[in-house]
């Protein structure tokens, strides 16, 4: 259905744009979307939209039907963030010998005085604050600079550009430890972990427990991923993060375990396929032509929630509980264990430790056997 229509577009776009060539094949909400490049900039694309019908069975008896050549949304990145910087103004501006901004009544921020200082007490008359580094400019004004910033559970997100700058600086402050930390690969993407357990980004994870690792990326030719989307496992306890470089075609894998609360080394491809059992198979670009082209085969917990549906139940006694509220309970306890080995002292600290060990006892309730 729709051959015609198909063989003519197809032809019209290779007789205007002479450059033409396939960039990408992916399935996307029961459409098969194959993306062109017809210019030189990577944004100039052409998206052919083939409608699949599964209504026969397997995924490979899928009906395919040509719809059009305007796909072009249909292939759109996400947003790179899942929260809203918002700008701070004149109003939460707070004078006095070292003037700062007023962020969220918690953190004080300047960038006058020929440095970049974060407090955490509302005092004009000092200076000093828990985190400094000199700025390129000493003689700017408080207004100068360009400050954001983004409440995300427990953590403080800060995106600043002192004046006369032109790159961004990223901070990540903890309420909790009431610790700062820069992490400028948050300006690439970030989003949140599942749970409210922190943030993820293309360069490592930071926990609202204060627990963070970063990942050398220096040995990676993707410089500028991006959030692309999210594959959560059927048992609650996976979920797979993938960040895309849309002009060099990579994709990022990073694997995060909500137990575990920790995230696998990331894997770059060039091309993915995940199948319904959730074997996953990768390939990487070869830098010159090749007859043989190497694939990697993953056996990944990302199976379709159709395929795990008609697995036979489990009958042990944590299947019976079932599995994504023991995750999740788990998850929980690792939580407390996590915010009693923390060695950072402060009294917002113990008060999240005492909330989530009566949050913990509230949410769940103990089986007793009586003999």
């Amino acid at each position: 259905m729709g051959q015609d229509a198909f063989v003519q577009d197809f032809n019209e776009l290779y007789r205007y744009y002479k450059q033409t060539r396939l960039i990408q094949i992916t399935v996307k909400d029961s459409k098969l979307l194959l993306a062109f490049q017809i210019g030189e900039r990577i944004t100039d694309i052409r998206v052919f939209r083939f409608a699949l019908d599964f209504s026969q069975g397997t995924p490979e008896s899928a009906q395919v039907a040509y719809v059009d050549n305007r796909g072009e949304r249909d292939i759109e990145l996400p947003p790179a963030y899942d929260f809203d910087w918002i700008e701070t103004t004149r109003d939460q501006m707070i004078n006095g010998k070292y003037p700062h901004m007023n962020i969220l009544d918690t953190i004080f921020v300047e960038t006058v005085g020929g440095d970049l200082t974060i407090k955490i007490e509302d005092n004009t008359q000092s200076g000093q604050g828990i985190y400094s580094e000199p700025v390129e400019d000493r003689t700017q004004s408080l207004t100068d600079a360009e400050i954001a910033y983004a409440k995300v559970g427990s953590l403080i997100l800060l995106k600043i550009l002192p004046y006369r700058e032109e790159d961004y600086r990223y901070f990540v402050y903890n309420t909790l430890t009431e610790a700062v930390l820069r992490l400028d690969a948050i300006g690439q993407s970030c989003v949140q972990l599942p749970e409210d357990h922190g943030i993820i980004f293309p360069g490592g994870y930071y926990l609202q427990t204060g627990e963070y690792k970063l990942f050398d990326a220096n040995n990676v030719d993707a410089k500028d991923l991006k959030f692309k989307r999210k594959i959560i496992s059927p048992n609650g306890e996976d979920v797979l993060f993938l960040f895309y470089d849309r002009d060099l075609g990579i994709t990022g894998l990073f694997p995060y375990n909500l137990i575990k609360k920790q995230l696998a080394n990331p894997i770059y491809c060039n091309g993915m396929a995940l199948a319904e059992n959730g074997r996953l198979v990768l390939f990487s670009d070869q830098s010159e032509p090749s007859r043989i082209h190497p694939m990697q085969i993953w056996h990944t917990p990302y199976a379709s929630h159709e395929y795990v549906s008609e697995l036979p139940e489990s009958t042990s006694f944590y299947g019976k509980i079932g599995n994504k509220e023991l995750v999740r309970g788990i998850s929980d306890l690792y939580s407390i264990t996590r915010l009693i080995d923390n060695q950072s002292v402060s009294q917002k600290l113990y008060e999240e430790l005492a909330d989530n060990t009566s949050r913990l006892f509230d949410s769940y309730y103990c089986c007793l056997s009586l003999s």
